[in-house]
């Protein structure tokens, strides 16, 4: 019973059990003016918002077998995937808060993300912004130049639907955001660390090390390279980057994904292959 409780559809179908649950159930949700969710990466998350409706097509007239058993037995939950479906897409209930960073290919996956959402029937959306650094103004160091530069630029060239969402922009902070006084100053937006005129240099980068671990993972000849963290740390740029330059060293190099957004493409920059 374990071993069978224990696979990939069993897990999600208990958690979109409970997320539905939490959009219809007034008597779980009386003692609460708000409901927030803190969603999965973009692909997981349209997969899940996707299954309200999917179950409802695929439920049907309640013939045939899930994964779960039986769907005739699933029909008295039918009427709650309905009421889910209906609480999504109203606006007055559901506001869908897209977060992104002021870099292209975070914005790119936004759109995605909205456009799809929309097809859904998802459109009461917003877009946050968040990080967003600003050089201090007549500095002249080249990376905080950049940094800022590169940020507008990104914000200037958003697709137009995504420019068109309601917008909200929260700066890049000097300390994270932990604890309940952290999360009401990012609300307010104050940073009472920041100092605009500090004179401290940026660190040194050891890019020799990246270069140690290439040679590392190339001397064995062939093997298998995986990088793995939290989201928004840089694991794809960084598979990205251990692919480009172990195929610059003569190895044939095959670099793919588990992650159902698919940044490679985009940290690629297009580019299918790596000769």
């Amino acid at each position: 019973m374990e071993e069978q409780r224990s696979g990939a559809c069993t897990v999600e179908i208990a958690a979109f059990d409970e997320f539905t649950a939490l959009l219809t159930d007034t008597a779980l949700t009386a003692g609460f003016d708000h409901i927030v969710f803190d969603t999965a990466p973009t692909g997981h998350t349209l997969r899940l918002l996707s299954l309200p409706a999917a179950w409802l097509s695929f439920i049907g007239d309640g013939t045939g077998t899930s994964c779960l058993g039986p769907l005739s037995g699933m029909a008295a939950q039918q009427g709650r995937y309905t009421q889910a479906v209906a609480a999504l897409s109203d606006p007055t209930s559901t506001t869908l808060v897209l977060v992104a960073r002021p870099e292209r290919a975070s914005l790119a996956e936004a759109q995605r993300a909205s456009t799809e959402l929309r097809a859904l029937g998802i459109g009461h959306q917003r877009l946050v912004v968040n990080g967003l650094f600003t050089a201090t103004p007549g500095t002249d160091d080249p990376l905080a130049v950049a940094l800022h530069t590169q940020a507008r630029d990104a914000l200037d060239t958003m697709p137009p639907e995504l420019a068109g969402l309601p917008r909200s922009t929260v700066g890049l902070r000097t300390i994270s955001p932990v604890g309940v006084n952290e999360l009401r100053r990012l609300a307010e937006d104050t940073d009472p660390a920041a100092s605009p005129t500090s004179n401290s240099e940026p660190a040194p980068v050891d890019a020799g090390s990246f270069h140690g671990l290439i040679d590392t993972i190339a001397a064995a000849g062939a093997g298998l390279v995986m990088t793995m963290g939290k989201g928004g740390v840089g694991k794809t740029t960084v598979a990205a980057a251990v692919a480009v330059a172990l195929a610059e060293r003569g190895h044939r190099v095959h670099l793919t994904t588990t992650d159902p957004a698919a940044h490679i493409a985009e940290a690629m920059g297009g580019a299918e292959a790596v000769a």
